[in-house]
């Protein structure tokens, strides 16, 4: 399995230099690391995202790879001025994008793992857990479990085999115990800021090239170009030839059957806290099945819905929120009852700290820390 651990940007160029690094690699190559997490703002700086800068990162939700050029009539801004202000943005972790095949045909099988620890051995669980490719999200939750993780895999057989008797050889772990999601409403692509106009953002939404499967053909991207993708989702055939080998052509060309494959999906994503939204709940409910395509509908009505899934297990429908405070949670209650009065909420879990999302590795207050494990291995 291979990783890339990031330089940080040069002040001329646009794209971080990036490194393939076998596993055992890792440890001599922690001093590149330090340094991204090193230009990134810490937690004392207390820095929140500028309305400018959310506008961008909105837009880039919309369009993650769309030209700054592109952008700048969008926004009233220069490209250069678009462009540095990404920089200073991804450098410091607040930022990112990605490309991964999470929620694709090449993870039909998601599931949702609750996981206990004995608190002795809670760093080797937590290290352990992030070097599971197929362990693509995880937190640490509170009430009824330790940690909570979003895993996926093509089948039931390979989620068995490929995560749950890893877990089951993992030091400290003491308990777990799984549910599958059997219908996804809402995932994390879909979340927006709210920055943008509805003209802007349907301006934007134009600059998106078309998934076509009839264009890529029986295209299989390589490890290689799926790695440098899910490290840096806005990577150019420049980039992607330096880092390969291959000729500059030959990486324009899979490039642009990479973007238009269905299977690969694009995502910019935020640090929650710097983009005002410091709060992670999840609500574990009890719903009639044949409610739940309707409350899925009624729930997207709501801003901070991150996912919405059916699921098997004790409870049948999760709901995943991100919320500018504490005070929120119980008004958000009150608001999934009005909306779905059917509802049973059994159970209402705040995330203590995301460890990792859709394989990018947090700082404890939610930065990126430049190291990402790919979700899902060819």
């Amino acid at each position: 399995m291979l990783t890339l651990t990031p330089f940080p940007y040069e002040a001329s160029t646009e794209y971080a230099k990036c490194v393939m690094l076998t596993r055992d690699q890792r440890s001599e190559n922690n001093a590149s690391e330090r340094e991204f997490s090193e230009n990134s703002c810490t937690p004392d700086d207390q820095e929140l995202l500028t309305e400018d800068d959310l506008s961008l990162i909105h837009a880039l939700q919309i369009a993650p790879r769309a030209g700054w050029s592109q952008l700048a009539p969008v926004l009233g801004a220069h490209p250069n001025t678009i462009a540095e202000r990404w920089e200073r943005i991804r450098s410091r972790g607040l930022a990112w994008i990605t490309a991964h095949e999470l929620g694709t045909s090449q993870t039909s099988c998601l599931g949702l793992i609750e996981v206990d620890y004995e608190l002795a051995e809670r760093d080797t669980v937590i290290e352990t857990l992030s070097r599971i490719p197929e362990v693509v999200s995880f937190d640490l939750s509170t009430r009824s479990r330790d940690l909570l993780l979003l895993a996926g895999a093509p089948s039931v057989g390979e989620f068995s085999r490929d995560v749950l008797d890893r877990l089951a050889g993992i030091r400290g772990i003491t308990h777990y115990q799984t549910s599958f999601c059997t219908r996804v409403y809402r995932t994390g692509e879909q979340w927006r800021l709210s920055s943008l106009s509805s003209e802007q953002q349907r301006r934007v939404g134009r600059l998106n090239p078309s998934s076509n499967a009839d264009e890529t053909g029986s295209f299989e991207p390589s490890p290689q170009l799926l790695d440098i993708l899910a490290h840096n989702g806005r990577a150019t055939a420049a980039d992607i030839a330096r880092l390969t080998g291959v000729h500059a052509t030959t990486a324009q060309r899979q490039l642009n059957k990479a973007r238009r494959m269905p299977s690969l999906l694009w995502r910019c994503d935020v640090s929650q806290a710097a983009a005002g939204y410091p709060i992670t709940c999840h609500w574990f409910a009890r719903l009639a099945a044949d409610l739940h395509g309707r409350a899925a509908t009624e729930l997207a009505k709501l801003p901070g819905v991150r996912l919405c899934t059916s699921t098997t297990g004790a409870t049948n429908f999760l709901v995943t929120m991100w919320l500018s405070g504490m005070e929120e949670v119980a008004r958000m209650e009150e608001q999934l009852l009005e909306l779905i009065p059917s509802m049973q909420l059994v159970e209402s879990a705040v995330t203590m700290q995301i460890i990792k999302r859709s394989g990018w590795m947090l700082t404890p207050d939610g930065r990126a820390t430049g190291e990402v494990v790919r979700p899902v291995s060819r």
